[in-house]
């Protein structure tokens, strides 16, 4: 068949690869259980308390849904879900961050879910910020007043709270107009849902607002909006990648400033 699919009740279960037309699917009070099969589709969208559910080596690929409205919905991923390889959106952009806050794995709980720079869907389902804090320790405080947030810390690879993270803080350089930064930070699958942000303004956000020129940092090489990310060299810490951030002289007008800066968010 053709057109969109929809699945308000019961369970719709997929009995071979590439069975479902790629076109939009909306699930309700209802699974879609992919059972050990792979398809792609057209956005996604959920509208009650929906479940996926994917048996050993299942893979569905989801054009971006950023454009539907989840509101009143959940999603529950169960079965043999594989951060970073099971569920895929079409961009790192696919799913906003409100989406994202109604995923969960396996009724673990929603708040943990992020989309990798490849659009792949990482979960953690666990908090790792706080097994790394301690109890009572907030995300956007600075526990040892070194003025890097605690989450900032934690994302740039400080070992604890206890460090004073400004070692770990962008190296900025400049090259033909460019502005290059360079750091060290996790990858998406060990950053719990929590997000990295690099923005950029030509007035630090006074005009120009930094929210207008935001990007996900990535934990491989790959162009995402105007900046370019690149691995300069390999971390021996398989929690950590080196990177190196291009923003090109065109983001800003000629004989303008240009700043950015790194920015988490939990």
């Amino acid at each position: 068949y053709t057109g969109s699919t929809t699945v308000d009740g019961g369970t719709s279960a997929l009995g071979a690869n590439n069975v479902l037309p790629g076109s939009a699917i909306s699930i309700g009070n209802a699974t879609l259980d992919a059972a050990t099969f792979t398809d792609t589709v057209g956005i996604l969208d959920v509208t009650a308390a929906a479940t996926i559910q994917l048996g050993s080596g299942a893979a569905l690929t989801f054009a971006d849904s950023n454009t539907v409205d989840w509101t009143g919905g959940t999603l529950n991923i169960s079965g043999s879900f594989v951060s970073g390889s099971s569920i895929k959106f079409a961009t790192s952009g696919g799913l906003t961050s409100e989406q994202l806050d109604l995923i969960s794995v396996n009724g673990s709980g929603a708040g943990s879910a992020a989309l990798d720079s490849n659009g792949y869907l990482v979960v953690a389902t666990g908090d790792p910020f706080a097994a790394w804090a301690g109890s009572g320790v907030n995300f956007d405080d600075d526990a040892n007043n070194d003025g890097v947030d605690n989450g900032l810390a934690w994302l740039l690879g400080a070992d604890n709270k206890e460090v004073n993270a400004t070692g770990l803080l962008p190296k900025a350089t400049e090259n033909g107009g460019a502005l290059k930064l360079t750091f060290t930070c996790l990858k998406t699958a060990t950053r719990g849902g929590a997000l990295l942000h690099l923005q950029y303004s030509r007035d630090l956000g006074i005009t120009d607002l930094w929210s207008a020129h935001q990007v996900v940092v990535p934990d491989a090489a790959a162009t995402v909006g105007l900046v370019t990310f690149t691995i300069p060299s390999v971390n021996p810490d398989p929690e950590l990648v080196n990177l190196e951030a291009t923003i090109p002289a065109g983001a800003a007008a000629p004989g303008t400033k240009l700043f950015a800066r790194l920015k988490g968010q939990k």
